[in-house]
């Protein structure tokens, strides 16, 4: 059966802003047997020829893990979003450039110190350079903090899934394409911490989504998920 809304499912998972021309729209991909692809650069949906209508480019790129599959859980969209809405939200905010002031960076001298270790003589060495944040001037621009009236999740903050930790804006930004292909959960069949991961989405459609390192000591909420048998 062909995908429905084939058009907007695609569109979901290309990023418009993104710096390579080429993942701004899908393409058929002849280096994975000619599957259509649709990827922002982190999250990658691939799709059967056969399940498609239109015609696209043509652009070759490496299938992003090799990995034999190590895992077999499902995990609903539904539990997804409510690990992501449990992270708590936060306000989002820009910087807008105000009057003309001293230089906060150099105190209006336009000059600040820098300090360099030479590993080979073991000498500290101090020089004294141009401002890098006013160009020497000594003045620059007040930066204002102004709400932007959206609320994000908290920076630093992660989903786990099987234990490997991914970026909540990555994992949430699937779910609005997912939902058009009218499904309601994910197989994870590749679990690996340090990659892609692979979720079987429906016959002849899959989602590649990169982990996240993280740090030592994460803050993250787990996502609920089923061992098949």
């Amino acid at each position: 059966m062909k995908i429905k809304n084939e058009k907007e499912v695609m569109r979901a998972f290309c990023e418009k802003d993104n710096l390579h021309s080429h993942l701004k729209k899908p393409f058929r991909n002849p280096n994975d047997n000619g599957r259509i692809w649709a990827t922002d650069g982190r999250c990658l949906l691939t799709v059967d020829p056969k399940l498609v209508r239109c015609k696209y480019p043509e652009y070759t790129m490496s299938i992003p893990v090799s990995m034999a599959e190590n895992c077999n859980t499902i995990v609903t969209l539904d539990d997804i979003e409510a690990a992501y809405n449990s992270l708590g939200k936060e306000p989002e905010y820009r910087y807008e450039e105000g009057d003309i002031i001293r230089c906060p960076e150099c105190d209006g001298s336009g000059h600040v110190d820098f300090e360099y270790y030479c590993e080979v003589n073991g000498r500290n060495y101090q020089e004294e350079e141009d401002c890098p944040y006013c160009n020497g001037s000594g003045e620059a621009p007040e930066l204002k903090k102004v709400p932007t009236g959206r609320m994000l999740v908290p920076d630093y903050s992660f989903l786990r899934i099987d234990g490997t930790l991914f970026l909540p804006r990555i994992i949430i930004g699937a779910l609005d394409g997912l939902r058009l292909l009218s499904v309601t959960q994910l197989n994870h069949r590749i679990n690996n911490d340090s990659g892609a991961n692979l979720f079987h989405v429906s016959d002849g459609i899959e989602l590649y989504i990169m982990c996240c390192l993280g740090n030592e000591k994460p803050v993250y909420k787990d996502v609920k998920t089923t061992e098949l048998t």
